[in-house]
C-alpha cells in the first residue's frame, strides 16, 4: 500500500494499469484521479493525475522523489506540476483465470481483489461447493500479471478450514479470503467473510506466520459445515499398518476413516453448479470405520451402487473423547484386518480378496470438523508403486489404481451447466447408466480437472451423436466422432499421458491438468473420465 503526502492511497499491481478513485485533498479542483504505472531508465514510477494536477511518485523508493524521468521535479509537499498528463493506453479487458479456459481451474469459484508480495501478485479463490471449504491461491509476476499464461497455482487446497467456530458456521461466505504481508515481520494478515448458523454475516481476521511457509501445518483438517467432505490420500495400499490420530473440533453427525477406498469423485448430478453437494458415488467401494455423533462406532464394508452395506460391527459404544488414535492392520494376501482404538483391539475380520487394495480417506459428515495430526502408513513390503499405464483390465494389488471422475464433475468443471442446456440422462449407454446430454452449440463444453499423469475419456457412441474436440491443457487436440449406426456403450475415446516438463520446484502443486471437451456438431454427451494420480513412490 502506497500513501503519498497528497493523501492518495492505492495498491500497486500491474504495469500499464489504470486505477480510478477519489482524492481527499481539499485543494484539488476535481474529486477524482487516474493512476498510471510506468517504467523508465530510472525506475518505475506512478503518475497521479488529479484533474489538471500531476504528481510523480516513485514505486521503487516508496516515497515522493525529485529524481524522476522526463526532467520533472516535484517537492515533497506534492505541489501542483505545470504539466499536462499523458495517459498510458489501456487494453481491452481479457479474462485471466476462468473455468472456460483450457487450463486447470477448480469448479465454479469466487475471487477477491489480489494482493502483492515480493514482486508477485497473488489471487485467492474459494470453490462454490456447499462447504465453501476449498481454496486455490494463484500467483503471477507483477510485470506479467496481465498475461493469462503467466498465472500459476501457488497452492491448491489446505488454505482455510472451518474449525467449528460459531462465527463461521457455514464456512467462507462472500468471495474468499484476502490479506497482506507485513513488512515488519513477514506475517500474513488475513480477512475472510463468513456467516453464522443464523445467517448473520461476519468479518473475521486471522494471522499466519508467513505467506510462503505459514499456510501449512503438521496435520490437516477435514471440515463439513454444510455437507459431507472427504480428504483422500491417493496412493494405493493393500497390505499395510495405518495409524491415525484425530481430534474432533465439531462432532456434527460424526466422521469416518476409510481404506481400500475406490469411490468415484464428483458432485451430485442435480447440483453440478454453484452450491454443489457431494455425489453418493464418492462413498462406494471401501472399508469404513464410522464414528457416530453420539459416540458409537461401526465397521462396515461398502460395495457398488446397488450393494447393501455389510456391517461387521454396529453401534459399539466407545469413550467420548475429543482425540482418538486408530490403528488398522491389513494382510494383502488373505484380506484379514484388525482395528484398534486407543491401543485396544476393537475387531478382527476378513474381507473378500477382490475388495483388497485402494486409497485411504478421512470423511467428515455434515456439521463435523476434524483435525488429523498424524496419518502414518507402513507397507508390508518395500515395493514401488507401478506408475506405468497398465492395459485395460489388468490390475495387481500393488498397482496404483486409477480414479474415476463422474459426468457431473465435467459439467461443473465447465463453469455453467446452463450453457448448452445440459440435462441428466438415464441411459444404459453411459458407464454407470447415467450421464448428461446437450443439444450442443458454439460455447457448449465439459471440463474435468485432475492431478495426475495419465487420463482417459469414456463416451458412448450412437446414431444421434455428433463430434467433439478433446484436449488436455489446450494441447493434443483430437476431433472425436461419436456417430455410430447403433448405440455403442461408453468406452475409451481419448487417451493422454504426461510428458516430462520443467516445473517450478518451490511450488509443490502436483501435476495439475484439465481435459476439455468442446462441441463441434450434433448432440453432445458427457460421461466419465479415468485418471492415474501422481503419487510419490
Amino acid at each position: 500500500m502506497l500513501l503519498c503526502a497528497h493523501r492518495l492511497s492505492l495498491d500497486v499491481a500491474f504495469h500499464g494499469a489504470r486505477a480510478v478513485g477519489s482524492c481527499e485533498s481539499e485543494t484539488c479542483t476535481k474529486r477524482s484521479y487516474i493512476v498510471c504505472i510506468n517504467d523508465s531508465d530510472v525506475g518505475r514510477y506512478i503518475s497521479i493525475h488529479c484533474g489538471s494536477h500531476c504528481h510523480i511518485y516513485s514505486v521503487d523508493s516508496d516515497r515522493l522523489t525529485t529524481d524522476v524521468p522526463l526532467g520533472i521535479t516535484v517537492c515533497v509537499m506534492c505541489r501542483v506540476l505545470p504539466v499536462q498528463p499523458t495517459l498510458v493506453p489501456t487494453r481491452a479487458p481479457r479474462l485471466l483465470l476462468h473455468p472456460e479456459s483450457d487450463r486447470w481451474h477448480p469448479h465454479p469459484c469466487e475471487f477477491y481483489p489480489c494482493f502483492s508480495h515480493d514482486s508477485y501478485a497473488y489471487c485467492p479463490c474459494t470453490s462454490l461447493n456447499r462447504n465453501r471449504g476449498y481454496q486455490v491461491l494463484f500467483r503471477a509476476a507483477l510485470d506479467e500479471a496481465t498475461d493469462p499464461g503467466a498465472w500459476e497455482v501457488f497452492q491448491a487446497g489446505s488454505l482455510y478450514h472451518w474449525d467449528g467456530h460459531a462465527a463461521s458456521a457455514t464456512g467462507i461466505w462472500g468471495q474468499t479470503f484476502s490479506g497482506f504481508v507485513s513488512p515488519v515481520d513477514d506475517a500474513f494478515h488475513i480477512m475472510y467473510p463468513a456467516k453464522t448458523a443464523d445467517n448473520v454475516g461476519t468479518i473475521n481476521l486471522a494471522r499466519a506466520p508467513g505467506l510462503l511457509d505459514g499456510l501449512v501445518s503438521d496435520g490437516f483438517w477435514v471440515s463439513a459445515p454444510n455437507m459431507d467432505a472427504v480428504a483422500i490420500h491417493k496412493k494405493t495400499y493393500s497390505g499395510f499398518h495405518l495409524t491415525a490420530v484425530v481430534t474432533i473440533a465439531a462432532r456434527g453427525q460424526g466422521w469416518t476413516l476409510r481404506w481400500n477406498y475406490r469411490g468415484e469423485l464428483g458432485p451430485a448430478p442435480t447440483t453440478a453448479n454453484a452450491d454443489a453437494a457431494i455425489s453418493p458415488r464418492v462413498f462406494l467401494n471401501n472399508s469404513a470405520l464410522c464414528f457416530g455423533g453420539n459416540g458409537h462406532v461401526s465397521v462396515v464394508l461398502l460395495g457398488g451402487a446397488n450393494a447393501p452395506p455389510q456391517y461387521l460391527l454396529r453401534s459399539h459404544p466407545t469413550p467420548r473423547t475429543s482425540t482418538v488414535r486408530v490403528d488398522v492392520s491389513q494382510n494383502a494376501s488373505n484380506g484379514k484386518f484388525t482395528v484398534a482404538l486407543n491401543d485396544t483391539t476393537l475387531l478382527t475380520a476378513r474381507i473378500p480378496p477382490d475388495a483388497v487394495g485402494g486409497s485411504i480417506a478421512v470423511h467428515a459428515t455434515t456439521g463435523a470438523s476434524v483435525y488429523v495430526s498424524e496419518l502414518t502408513v507402513t507397507t508390508q513390503q518395500n515395493t514401488k508403486l507401478q506408475h506405468a499405464v497398465p492395459p485395460m483390465g489388468v490390475r495387481s494389488p500393488e498397482a496404483q489404481r486409477w480414479f474415476w471422475l463422474t459426468a457431473a464433475d465435467g459439467i461443473a468443471g465447465g463453469g455453467c451447466a446452463g450453457i448448452g442446456g445440459w440435462q441428466i440422462s438415464n441411459d444404459p449407454m453411459f458407464r454407470t447408466g447415467s450421464g448428461f446430454v446437450s443439444k450442443g452449440g458454439p460455447h457448449t463444453m465439459a471440463k474435468w480437472n485432475f492431478d495426475g499423469v495419465a487420463v482417459r475419456l469414456y463416451l458412448p457412441r450412437g446414431p444421434t451423436l455428433g463430434s467433439v474436440a478433446v484436449s488436455v491443457d489446450g494441447s493434443n487436440t483430437t476431433n472425436v466422432t461419436l456417430y455410430a449406426t447403433s448405440v455403442v456403450p461408453a468406452s475409451t475415446v481419448y487417451e493422454w499421458r504426461e510428458r516430462p516438463s520443467k516445473r517450478t520446484p518451490e511450488i509443490p502443486t502436483g501435476h495439475l491438468h484439465a481435459l476439455t471437451m468442446r462441441w463441434i456438431s450434433g448432440t453432445m454427451v458427457a460421461d466419465s473420465v479415468h485418471f492415474l494420480p501422481f503419487v510419490q513412490p
